[in-house]
């Protein structure tokens, strides 16, 4: 099956840009209410996006699809710690934590001020930045992983300073894994895939070092299915841990929830297992 040329779509896409600023984002998630129009009014932040290299990380949940997507952080905070289990969390939290976590989602929640967060291996926030400096896709990776991993890196490669917008985010519905996610990790996806997304990687790191300012450590609790070469893989790349993705949010639960009661959830009116948020 022919791979999906993600990446060079997305060099095609930030080509024809009619704007200076631009918003890699994927089509699935929905802005909350007003980001643009604080954008607009804040010229401070607008003259820093224009003349630095600094990217504007949005950060990114995902909702059961039981409710509505939020639109507003109280209604967001609500959805996140006002249900058992949470209805929301914060992006992959449960299976793939080291894409979203330098944000510091628990930071964010009561933040009033943009804050500076640190680049770390494998974090693929959606940012919003200057298209004149940002690098150009990887067109080698094809299909599923890697693709916006090594744009991130080669975002922080390029001397960027990530910094978290306060009060808004972006959101999806939670759904299925993609026909692309099986091409490569699915029972019978062919392991040379996964040998080659592999391989580009590491030659993505070869070519463009990372500032010695920066870490390229990852952290220890790196997803099975972060397609990150490991060591138990024949192919070079980690597989799926296959823990039913309910069992995940359980154990998981956003920015550190356990669950401790049952309670009803007012928002869809059962009773479900309650959490406990230590974030």
């Amino acid at each position: 099956m022919p791979l999906y040329p993600i990446n060079a779509l997305r060099n095609l896409a930030m080509s024809h840009a009619p704007t200076e600023l631009v918003f890699l984002l994927d089509v699935d998630f929905v802005p909350s209410a007003g980001l643009l129009r604080e954008l607009g009014r804040d010229h401070r932040l607008l003259h820093q996006l224009r003349t630095s290299r600094t990217a504007l990380v949005i950060p990114a949940f995902e909702v059961s699809p039981d409710h509505r997507l939020p639109r507003q952080q109280a209604a967001l905070s609500s959805l996140l710690g006002g249900c058992s289990p949470p209805a929301a969390s914060p992006f992959h939290c449960s299976h793939f934590p080291a894409g979203h976590m330098p944000t510091d989602f628990a930071r964010w929640l009561t933040a009033s001020e943009r804050y500076t967060v640190d680049y770390a291996l494998n974090y693929e926030p959606y940012i919003i930045a200057n298209r004149r400096w940002l690098p150009p896709y990887d067109e080698r990776f094809r299909g599923y992983g890697h693709n916006k991993i090594s744009h991130l890196y080669a975002v922080a490669a390029a001397g960027a300073t990530f910094e978290v917008m306060p009060r808004h985010f972006v959101c999806a519905h939670e759904h299925p894994k993609s026909t692309s996610w099986a091409a490569t990790f699915g029972s019978a996806a062919d392991p040379r895939h996964r040998m080659r997304v592999a391989a580009i990687w590491r030659r993505v790191q070869r070519d463009a070092p990372l500032p010695t300012t920066l870490t390229k450590a990852e952290p220890k609790s790196s997803p099975a299915d972060s397609a990150v070469p490991a060591a138990s893989d024949k192919t070079g790349l980690s597989t799926l841990n296959e823990q039913p993705a309910a069992e995940r949010k359980r154990r998981a639960g956003p920015m550190g929830c356990a669950p401790i009661e049952k309670r009803r959830c007012p928002s869809v009116g059962s009773h479900r297992n309650a959490v406990e948020c230590r974030g």
